[in-house]
């Protein structure tokens, strides 16, 4: 009976934790993009292409 106690006390502290850190950062603006961040990661590899120029590298 006991555990009972100490598993309810465990999982109030828990879900008060994870609501603390949902308003945490709702007021540091961690959700006010939503729409780049799912187009960046498919712009990031422009950056890294390298270009053929034909030759054939010491084969």
């Amino acid at each position: 009976m006991e555990i009972i106690y100490v598993m309810l006390a465990l999982s109030v502290i828990l879900a008060g934790s994870f609501i603390y850190a949902f308003f945490w950062a709702a007021d540091h603006n961690q959700f006010s993009d939503l729409y780049s961040p799912k187009w960046r990661i498919l712009n990031d590899e422009e950056d890294e292409i390298l270009i053929d120029d034909g030759e054939e590298n010491g084969r």
